[in-house]
């Protein structure tokens, strides 16, 4: 990738909220981003809690219901997931 592209695009990223300011203008390092989705799998990483778990605490509705992507994709908001930390828990 060029470097004009490239700053271009870490442009964007830093205006959408998406790029950690502490990432510089990330010559040499890797750009980190935050997610806005998360599938099973990584929002039960992201909570410190087993996959198992995490889909017990969506069927008790603890969490709330994801949602559908495509017919067998199936995410989560993190926003969502950090408000059953901060309230929920």
């Amino acid at each position: 990738m060029n470097n004009l592209v490239r700053n271009n695009w870490v442009a964007v990223a830093r205006i959408r909220g998406q790029l950690h300011p502490t990432d510089g203008n990330c010559q040499g390092k890797s750009m980190t981003f935050k997610p806005k989705l998360m599938r099973a799998k990584q929002a039960a990483a992201y909570l410190s809690i087993s996959k198992s778990l995490f889909y017990e605490l969506v069927a008790d509705g603890y969490l709330p219901k994801g949602n559908p992507l495509r017919k067998r994709c199936v995410v989560w908001r993190v926003d969502d997931l950090d408000h059953f930390v901060e309230n929920d828990l």
